[in-house]
């Protein structure tokens, strides 16, 4: 099954804002999970993503707020280019093309138009690659005073 990315509405069959449940009649039983707070972050195993549900002010029931996949995943699509099997400039580079204003924080490239973050794509070793779809205002925080990032 294709994991294309919809920015800022989820990837595949995965909507920003489904509840655990929700997700579970589509993906079934994590793997892991673990709860804080108001933070909840299931694993699905080689491949499968790593989903982070976050409840908001006020809320008990978290809602899906970031869906990341590792290189391990071999299908994750972004407007007709599969992420991982693309060499890594030229994906960095597909994304800024729709993006020309990313940050970078902490090594990872974050896009804020797309609400896709990449991380290995343009620095450090293939085994680090990962690609984070998130819900909108997931990064704001984040991005105050980040870094750009420009080609070069």
């Amino acid at each position: 099954m294709p994991n294309e990315i919809m920015p800022y509405v989820g990837v595949g069959a995965l909507r920003f804002g489904m509840t655990p449940a929700q997700v579970h009649q589509i993906l079934g039983a994590p793997r892991f999970s673990r709860r804080d707070t108001h933070r909840l972050r299931e694993m699905y195993g080689a491949g499968g993503p790593a989903l982070t549900f976050k409840a908001a002010a006020g809320s008990e029931e978290p809602k899906l707020a970031e869906i990341a996949f590792t290189k391990a995943a071999t299908d994750v699509i972004y407007r007709g280019t599969n992420l991982f099997s693309g060499e890594r400039p030229a994906v960095v580079t597909k994304l800024y093309n729709d993006d020309s204003q990313p940050k970078e924080v902490s090594g990872t490239l974050v896009f804020p138009r797309l609400g896709i973050t990449l991380t290995g794509f343009h620095a450090g070793p293939e085994e680090s690659m990962a690609v984070t779809a998130f819900a909108p205002g997931i990064w704001d925080t984040n991005l105050i005073g980040a870094k750009p990032f420009k080609l070069g």
